[in-house]
């Protein structure tokens, strides 16, 4: 680790024919200390000083920088993208900075980092005050307005929505970020023969069963409910979210099947107490193959069906099956309500209970 004093150098004064020198001295001088003593002294960022002992990380830049300086490439969609794909990699050649710069314990050179790092188009992500990579920034948007397709556009969307998105204290604290990816993604999958739209399905897809699978958890004395993301989370952490960005999608009235599904949600969320031992589910099919099931439910939430659950369940011999599912509820009489007064547009369901044991659901007590 590099030791520093509260300012990150000490100085001394020194005469060199006649003139005043400041010579920078670092403790025991690592290659984050060095690229300081570099960058305090030169011209040089503080970025391409790092990346003196990265080799393979600073061609990639070098090679990035060329391109972002190339007018004439700038002025094709392919040139862009081209240009942003070398973003990317260089972003994912980066993360041997995480851990120097989390080690190094030198959190007040972040700002020049990341300064340095906006300015090309990649940003930090950070996590409960942690550095844990690298992610698209904005970048080349009026090259982008005026030169690339919708796709482009709705591609670019996304990868910077995806960034935001990893960011915060609490991952589903606010789903603005999550619903731009939903957003752009479906723009994308509506747009015929794309190139961008496979770069991005896998990730679109995991944002929208992410962004449907909301439940509400009431407190022990119901006069309060929390709003909670994934499965069926009754800790604040990681499960907490929000709902002003539901009500917001509903609201602007977009013609989109998730559309559907979330007004369904906001109308009848599944809903469990904070201490409870029982869930009810409203189920349809159960898998053994987590792969499978999520394709199932894809094809039904493209249909604006509303199966927003697909549940983890450990059974008695301690085998993993995956529950699709309509809603679930630790009310008996609620779930009977619901079941009853279901879409008729829904595949058939069953009424399961499922034992509940932190945050898991089991098949036995």
């Amino acid at each position: 680790m590099l030791v520093v004093s509260c300012n990150p150098r000490s100085v001394d004064s020194n005469e060199e024919n006649g003139r005043t020198t400041d010579a920078v001295i670092f403790a025991e001088e690592d290659s984050l200390g060095k690229a300081l003593r570099i960058h305090t002294t030169s011209d040089s960022s503080l970025l391409e000083q790092l990346l003196i002992s990265f080799p393979d990380a600073q061609q990639e830049y070098w090679h990035y920088l060329s391109l972002l300086g190339d007018s004439a490439l700038l002025r094709s969609e392919a040139g862009i993208f081209q240009t942003m794909q070398v973003r990317d990699s260089l972003a994912n050649e980066l993360q041997p900075l995480v851990d120097l710069m989390n080690e190094s314990d030198l959190w007040e050179v972040y700002d020049s980092l990341e300064m340095d790092l906006n300015d090309i188009g990649i940003t930090c992500i950070v996590v409960e005050s942690f550095l844990t990579g690298f992610g698209p920034a904005p970048m080349l948007e009026p090259q982008i307005r005026k030169t690339g397709s919708q796709a482009l556009a709705a591609y670019n969307r996304f990868l910077n929505a995806e960034s935001e998105s990893l960011m915060g204290e609490y991952p589903y604290s606010d789903l603005s970020s999550i619903l731009e990816m939903v957003r752009a993604g479906e723009a994308l999958k509506k747009l015929p023969d794309n190139r961008y739209y496979p770069l991005i399905q896998a990730r679109f897809r995991k944002a929208l069963v992410t962004f449907c699978d909301f439940h509400f958890v009431k407190s022990t004395d119901q006069d309060q409910s929390a709003a909670m993301l994934t499965g069926v989370g009754t800790s604040p952490y990681p499960f907490l979210s929000e709902t002003r960005t539901y009500q917001q999608y509903v609201s602007e009235g977009e013609n989109s099947p998730y559309r559907k599904v979330i007004a369904g949600v906001l109308s009848i969320a599944s809903s469990i107490d904070f201490d409870a031992d029982t869930v009810y589910v409203l189920q349809s099919e159960v898998f053994d193959n987590e792969e499978i099931a999520l394709k199932k439910q894809y094809q039904y939430l493209d249909q604006g069906k509303g199966m927003v659950h697909l549940l983890r369940v450990t059974d008695q011999q301690g085998k993993v099956i995956f529950v699709l599912a309509y809603r679930f509820f630790s009310s008996l009489p609620a779930a009977k309500e619901v079941l009853q007064h279901r879409p008729a547009d829904l595949p058939p369901l069953t009424l399961k209970p499922y034992f509940l044991r932190n945050d898991a659901l089991r098949t036995n007590s």
